[in-house]
Order: C-alpha cells, then structure tokens, then sequence
C-alpha cells in the first residue's frame, strides 16, 4: 500500500474538538504520514479529540505551524489542494492525486483563509447531490476530509 506524503491542514481559526478528531482519523485512514494543523486549531490532545481520533493521534504525526509560511516553503512541484464552494467539481472531472501533496482543511464557519486559499494550486468542490440541487451549503470538516481522503486513497489504487 502506497504511503501519501501529504499533511491534512486545519486552515484558519480553531477547529472544534470532534473535527479535529475525525480528520486525523481520516487521515490515518488514508496513509497520510502526518498532519499539519494551524496554531489556532484545537488541541489534539485534549480528550475529546484524543476519543475521537479513535487511536489515530498516537499514530500519526500531528505539527502545529503557521500555515502561510509552512506552505511557502513546499516545493512548486507538490500539488496543493483545497476546498471551496468555487472550486472544480471533485467528481465531474477525471482528478489524478499525486502520490505526494498538500491538503488544505478550512474552519466549518470560515473556511480557508485568504493568506492561505493564495497558496492553494488546486481548488476542488464537494458537490451536493443530486447534482444541481439544493444540499447542504457545506459540509463538516470532518465528513469533508474522509471524503477527499477515500478520492486520493481511490486515485492511487
């Protein structure tokens, strides 16, 4: 099984405690091999997150950094990729994840950041479904990283 040599990245200001939770969770899930989280995202170890991560705290590498300046520092050739409610249609498109990249988490109610969104190459949408229709405006981190955590676990097999 191929290891990803990407970091699931809380974006902007502080996620809540069970997000952070499931994303490293998810993360584990899909062979990352560390997540990197904003300063201001909730503590990992606090024992909410530490139930809700089911484990995966103890297994994956969790770095708190400040993102923009952690971002400028990745090479050109790794892809970024990111969340918005612009971005191209995770499922309408033939999307190839590398086997190394960045994965850009925003807070559920703000989203990535603008300093950071700037550093994102590649913008990606989770769509609602049935396709057109009115869904959910978005979804909670947690749900949206497994779900861009199974399509780059699924690209690779």
């Amino acid at each position: 099984m191929k290891k990803l040599i990407s970091a699931t990245l809380a974006a902007t200001l502080a996620l809540s405690l069970a997000a952070c939770g499931s994303s490293a969770s998810s993360t584990e899930a899909a062979s990352t091999e560390s997540t990197a989280a904003s300063t201001e995202a909730a503590d990992v170890y606090a024992p909410k997150v530490v139930q809700a991560t089911m484990g995966a705290v103890a297994r994956v590498r969790m770095h708190y950094v400040n993102l923009p300046a952690f971002l400028d520092k990745v090479s050109d050739e790794v892809p970024v990729y990111g969340t918005f409610l612009d971005g191209d249609n995770l499922y309408a498109r033939s999307l190839r994840f590398e086997d190394r990249g960045i994965l850009v988490m925003g807070n559920e109610g703000r989203g990535i950041s603008e300093e950071v969104a700037a550093r994102v190459t590649h913008r990606l949408l989770i769509p609602p479904y049935p396709a057109g229709g009115t869904g959910a405006e978005s979804l909670n981190v947690g749900a949206a990283t497994a779900i861009l955590c199974a399509e780059m676990r699924r690209s690779l097999m």
